[in-house]
């Protein structure tokens, strides 16, 4: 599988462990309205050692109006190493942390998510 969109599972409160799917190159996650927080659940591990989203290309959210929070793995790893383009759009609550070390990003796109532009402009 190289394609997936998740959407519209309006009582669905964690993202499966889509960090997994190692050939996974485009990812849509929209209309996901229960989920409140991103973390190890859908990276597929907090070790460390392990390197979610080692092909993926394209990442969109959208349209998440509970989302507040993305916790990232720490470790010596770096998720989303081919990662070219992350779209977060309507996503009001989301604050704080997004991806900071995407060595191959060359399209970031922010829309109607206030609080994490605030954020990433102080």
């Amino acid at each position: 599988m190289v394609s997936m969109i998740l959407g519209g599972c309006h009582h669905c409160s964690l993202l499966p462990p889509i960090g997994k799917l190692h050939c996974l190159k485009e990812l849509r996650i929209s209309r996901m309205t229960s989920i409140m927080s991103v973390g190890a659940e859908f990276f597929g591990s907090n070790c460390p050692s392990f390197q979610p989203f080692p092909s993926l290309e394209t990442l969109k959210f959208e349209d998440m109006p509970e989302w507040e929070i993305w916790n990232l793995i720490g470790g010596t790893t770096i998720a989303f190493p081919r990662l070219k383009c992350l779209l977060v759009d309507r996503c009001p609550k989301l604050k704080g942390n997004i991806p900071s070390t995407l060595p191959s990003l060359t399209e970031l796109q922010l829309r109607e998510c206030d609080l994490l532009l605030e954020a990433r402009q102080s």
